[in-house]
């Protein structure tokens, strides 16, 4: 037994160094070297799972407020309310415009100046401002619609003016015309009542002449636009029409009537109620009378 003790002590004690050997190996740093081929990581297989969604999907590692919070939008210099362009270019035209006839919008005072003195008579220019007179010969096609155009004073005036085209035509002396042999008829009174009373309405009496169809013949578009024709309404109007070469068909008409109207309603709103009383006792049922006595005339 003491033999074979006294065999194993080099062994233990070899096997003791070799630990100690070991760990002060291991608790030394070792230098930094290089894998091998068979060692070094494919770049495209053995991505680790973390640089794998780091690359895959950056915001993922980003908290959810920052991935949330849109980009802030650019700063665009608006213009100020009311701003309006002075014109529009397009950089492609649909239509072939050398087959068009080009349409000469009229700019000068003078030319506007004397349509008003016709239309309103003698000092008509000075009854509206420059920028009301403009207003109210463009149309809502001129410009594409960015310059200030006569559809709302249009609008007003058609009203003053259907208004005194009634009164006129109430207030229209009738003429009697005896007829022999003829039977009045009698209403009998409703009421005894004085206070309850209520006046017939005779046959010839002026109201029976007032309705719709009455007051649209007075203000034709024919009658209206025979009176811009002689005022030189027509030149003085800025409009678009679809075919230049051909105004009529292009709705000169229509345009002419409302510009008529909206200078009913820019007088009413700028003079007062008795200017556009006057004109248009003076001036557009008087016009239009002798415009319907002449088309009469020619049939």
């Amino acid at each position: 037994m003491a033999s074979s003790r006294s065999s194993l002590r080099p062994i233990l004690s070899s096997s003791r160094q070799s630990r100690t050997i070991c760990a002060q190996c291991s608790s030394t740093p070792r230098p930094h070297t290089l894998p091998t081929n068979h060692q070094r990581p494919s770049p495209s297989n053995n991505l680790s799972n973390r640089q794998f969604h780091a690359s895959a999907s950056p915001a993922i590692n980003r908290p959810l407020q920052q991935v949330q919070q849109q980009p802030v939008p650019p700063q665009i210099n608006t213009p100020p309310a009311g701003y309006r362009m002075n014109k529009i270019t397009r950089p492609f035209v649909p239509v072939a415009t050398h087959m068009r006839v080009p349409f000469a919008v009229n700019t000068s005072v003078d030319v506007l100046n004397d349509m008003y003195n016709k239309l309103l008579g003698e000092g008509g220019a000075n009854a509206l401002t420059d920028e009301i007179k403009w207003q109210c010969v463009t149309h809502k096609s001129f410009d594409h619609g960015l310059q200030p155009y006569n559809t709302k004073l249009a609008f007003y005036g058609r009203r003053i003016a259907y208004l005194h085209t009634t009164l006129s035509m109430i207030h229209q002396p009738v003429i009697p015309t005896p007829q022999p042999n003829a039977i009045i008829a009698t209403e009998p009174e409703i009421s005894n009542d004085p206070t309850l009373k209520l006046h017939v309405i005779a046959k010839r009496n002026p109201v029976n002449r007032v309705s719709y169809l009455s007051v649209q013949n007075h203000l034709s578009s024919t009658n209206l636009f025979g009176i811009a024709q002689a005022s030189g309404m027509v030149p003085c109007l800025r409009w678009k029409p679809r075919n230049p070469a051909n105004l009529t068909d292009s709705g000169v008409i229509k345009v002419a009537e409302d510009t008529i109207m909206a200078i009913i309603g820019a007088v009413a709103l700028q003079k007062g109620g008795d200017a556009a009383r006057a004109i248009m006792e003076e001036r557009i049922l008087a016009a239009a009378r002798t415009v319907t006595r002449l088309t009469e005339e020619r049939r």
